[in-house]
């Protein structure tokens, strides 16, 4: 549950049928270290009707942490399908990420 200080801080809805994902982009970097990395990420939903929303990613930065929140509506007990665009590198294809969810309504 996406708390109240947070979700007014970041200009994100609170309510039972909104969800929020968080993507995070790692750089392996050296040894067991990881560093943030900034990218351009963007996404899709689709549920089983084949409705499709968009989903627009905001950059949070925390310190060294770099990630990035979309958020997404949703109806009680709804599978829905991610498709998630992330492109560290402006100047490459980005990466392509899908996976399903169901969602429930509190």
């Amino acid at each position: 549950v996406l708390k109240p200080e947070i979700s007014s801080h970041y200009q994100l809805v609170r309510s039972r049928f909104q969800g929020v994902i968080n993507i995070a982009v790692m750089d392996k970097g050296t040894g067991d270290k990881s560093k943030a990395h900034t990218a351009i990420v963007s996404g899709t939903t689709r549920n089983l009707l084949g409705q499709r929303q968009k989903v627009s990613f905001k950059e949070i930065r925390e310190g060294d942490s770099i990630y990035y929140l979309g958020s997404f509506r949703f109806n009680n007990e709804e599978m829905l399908t991610f498709e998630v665009n992330v492109q560290p590198d402006p100047n490459k294809a980005p990466y392509k990420v899908k996976f399903q969810k169901k969602f429930y309504a509190d």
